[in-house]
């Protein structure tokens, strides 16, 4: 009985610690991940200000799809109805397949070619399937008013 009630306390007390540190963590980890994801827009956008992106005529369209390894949350930045990128902000992918989601990769080649000739790669098949679906869905809900 004298252990049950040990561990019953240490585990209280455990779990009270680990609810401190996620409560005084938890902003900084919040503005750690806008920070990766600002990041991750370089070289797309020049600002993630949605006024300056506005005045600039350019949409940021953000969307979740499952991918082989899980979700991924992917913006598609339009001007017009020109594609002028595509970034994946997180992902679940397996690491090796996952390279062709670098913009110096496959995915850089949305905005420089159009979007009927990037095509699935092997091997990599679910994913980049994925991400050429969800371009192919930003483009028809960005092209209705």
């Amino acid at each position: 009985m004298k252990v049950i009630v040990t561990l019953t306390l240490l585990a209280l007390v455990a779990g009270c610690l680990l609810a401190l540190l996620h409560l005084f963590t938890a902003g900084r980890i919040e503005q750690n991940q806008s920070n990766a994801e600002k990041q991750i827009l370089v070289g797309l956008v020049d600002s993630t200000d949605p006024e300056f992106l506005h005045e600039q005529g350019i949409d940021l369209v953000i969307t979740e799809i499952r991918g082989y390894g899980g979700t991924m949350n992917i913006v598609v930045a339009f001007r017009a109805e020109e594609i002028l990128g595509v970034r994946v902000l997180s992902h679940g992918e397996t690491p090796g397949f996952s390279d062709v989601l670098k913009p110096t990769d496959w995915i850089g080649r949305f905005g420089k070619q159009p979007v009927y000739e990037v095509d699935a790669v092997s091997g990599a098949t679910i994913t980049t399937r994925a991400v050429i679906r969800v371009v192919k869905d930003s483009m028809r809900a960005d092209s209705t008013p």
